[in-house]
């Protein structure tokens, strides 16, 4: 749950924390995919799958940052 201050709740991490490393992350065929949300409109979520062409989990877990560090400075994902 969020932490509060005088301005509001303080937000949440973009990023999984230390008990939920596979966040965001499935395997189908071996190969390691990301899942996350995109809005095309302000009222439709639409769920994105991304492959991350690896078999390795840490080498997944190091893509997935990535690709959710980029998204969340380039304000969204499409």
């Amino acid at each position: 749950m969020a932490q509060a201050n005088k301005q509001g709740p303080l937000p949440q991490p973009v990023l999984p924390d230390e008990q939920q490393l596979n966040h965001h992350l499935s395997r189908l065929g071996g190969v390691w995919y990301v899942r996350h949300l995109a809005f095309p409109t302000p009222h439709t979520p639409v769920t994105v799958r991304r492959s991350l062409k690896t078999c390795d989990v840490a080498i997944a877990r190091r893509r997935r940052d990535h690709l959710l560090r980029q998204l969340s400075f380039a304000g969204g994902a499409e």
